[in-house]
């Protein structure tokens, strides 16, 4: 449906009725919209809420630590989100150290090195990863960039 909008009247606020009739369409509207907890944002609550940025961090859905490293020489994070920091393990080997633990070792991973075919988490806990780059011939081998992702519930 249509809203013709009377030029002379731009600017004019309408009364929730006036809204209602104008548009075909009955709307709520009442005070103040409350903050979503913790926990509904945990369990994906169906609820009239607004999620704070503070609080996002709770979904499901968000990546709770990544980060970007360069294996070559002296490893350098690149760019990391909830990273401490990292351990040189060896060619091919890296641990990122998890900022707020995640509060099991039941997380999903991702690891990618584009430049290598195996690229892998070889070890996890619930406070650190640790990420084994293999060339095509399954040799150990220092990467420009290796990234890692994880999602699953903190502590």
């Amino acid at each position: 449906m249509a809203i013709t909008v009377d030029h002379a009247a731009v600017g004019t606020v309408l009364t929730q009725a006036e809204y209602e009739a104008a548009s075909g369409a009955a709307h709520s509207v009442s005070g103040e919209v409350a903050q979503a907890t913790q926990a509904a944002l945990e369990a994906e609550t169906n609820e009239d809420t607004y999620a704070p940025p503070d609080l996002l961090k709770h979904h499901p859905g968000i990546a709770k630590m990544w980060g970007t490293v360069n294996q070559i020489g002296t490893q350098n994070l690149d760019a990391s989100y909830n990273v401490d920091g990292i351990v040189d393990q060896g060619t091919g080997l890296t641990d990122f150290t998890i900022g707020d633990d995640f509060s099991s070792v039941n997380y999903a991973t991702s690891v990618n090195s584009p430049q290598h075919r195996n690229s892998i988490v070889a070890v996890k806990t619930a406070a650190v990863l640790s990420v084994r780059i293999r060339d095509s011939n399954d040799v150990a081998i220092d990467s420009d960039e290796t990234s890692v992702v994880a999602w699953g519930t903190q502590v």
